[in-house]
């Protein structure tokens, strides 16, 4: 009974979600960093271990192509046709003052044209091989000046700007990473605020609605949104609320939010309705504040009225468990024997015996 109880023990909650990347804070200071960088060098140590490829980066391209298309199997009146095109749109890059991203949006057959066959930044391995040779033999601003043959069909390919590898130690950026530190740190500490602020509010009996945006997609969520140039301060970014859904008391974490055992044991120690969790949350870069929607508890009485129901689910499964367990000791303790006389075959048929 007891598991019984603890599965059809449920909550049903309304979360906000505050994130700590719609904070704005006051730049730290060149002493304050200095400061921080003499204090904190295992945290920052500790970051830059983290984060070691992104300063240790390969030498990366930014390109743009026109590509017409032509399949490697395509048959050789195909390929003509194809190369043909591409040595037209060729002779017309050439000429002075042609313009290489018109023609890509007038010319190339791929979903790029649209942004004049920009194909933003990339590194080693990240193009085919006859691609990435072709751009890495250009200087920024060159083109290609044959087409290039790829798995795709033929390229023209310009190099727009190249990042040489980079290799910065620990020494070279231990600042920048001290100053990224006391940012983040500032922004989670005036997030906290913020969330217990709007906890305030909501224990108050302010509607949530009234303080936060319902969000309506479970989808990636927009990006804070940047202030306007004329504007002296940054855009408040109002948070969004969304509801968990039901779950159960043995659940590890809450859906849509994340793993947190005090949010769950909390949860489940209230009951009330439309009431705030007395605290705010902390999971991930973000803070939540928590209202109970919905509690469901089944009780002993429930148990007994469904008892027949689950007593029979429960020995179908013992029974399946059985079946299973006696069919895997029989095919681990087969034996099987081979007669040679009927495995012999000699262009003829075995002999009758």
């Amino acid at each position: 009974m007891s598991d019984y109880l603890v599965e059809q023990d449920k909550a049903d909650l309304t979360f906000i979600t505050l994130k700590d990347a719609d904070v704005s804070v006051k730049e730290p200071t060149p002493a304050e960093v200095a400061e921080y960088a003499k204090d904190k060098n295992d945290v920052i140590e500790a970051r830059y271990k983290r984060d070691e490829s992104k300063y240790n980066e390969p030498r990366r391209m930014k390109a743009r192509h026109i590509l017409i298309k032509v399949a490697d199997s395509a048959p050789e009146a195909e390929v003509k046709k194809a190369e043909a095109k591409i040595n037209e749109v060729l002779a017309a890059a050439k000429k002075p003052g042609a313009d290489f991203s018109a023609l890509a949006k007038q010319y190339s057959e791929d979903s790029s044209k649209e942004r004049g066959g920009d194909l933003g930044w990339f590194g080693p391995g990240m193009m085919v091989k006859p691609f990435e040779m072709a751009a890495s033999a250009l200087k920024p601003g060159e083109m290609t000046q044959e087409p290039v043959r790829s798995p795709f069909g033929f390229h023209l390919i310009k190099l727009d700007e190249v990042k040489e590898a980079s290799n910065r130690k620990l020494e070279d950026v231990k600042l920048d990473i001290a100053k990224e530190l006391i940012v983040e740190q500032r922004r989670m500490e005036a997030n906290r605020a913020r969330a217990e602020q709007l906890l305030a509010q909501v224990k108050s009996g302010k509607a949530i609605k009234d303080v936060a945006t319902e969000d309506k997609e479970d989808s990636f969520e927009e990006p804070t949104k940047p202030a306007k140039k004329d504007d002296k301060k940054p855009v408040v970014v109002k948070p969004t609320y969304k509801m968990t859904g039901l779950f159960a008391k043995n659940a590890t974490s809450v859906p849509k939010i994340g793993v947190n055992a005090d949010l769950i044991k909390d949860a489940f120690a209230a009951s009330e309705p439309n009431r705030a969790l007395d605290k705010v949350y902390r999971v991930g870069d973000n803070y939540y504040v928590v209202v109970m929607k919905e509690r469901q508890v089944a009780s002993p009485e429930k148990f007994k009225e469904k008892r027949e129901e689950l007593r029979t689910s429960a020995l179908a499964r013992k029974r399946n468990e059985i079946v299973r367990s006696v069919v895997k000791t029989m095919r681990d303790g087969a034996k099987v024997d081979v007669n040679d006389r009927y495995l012999q075959y000699d262009n003829a048929a075995p002999s009758e015996g």
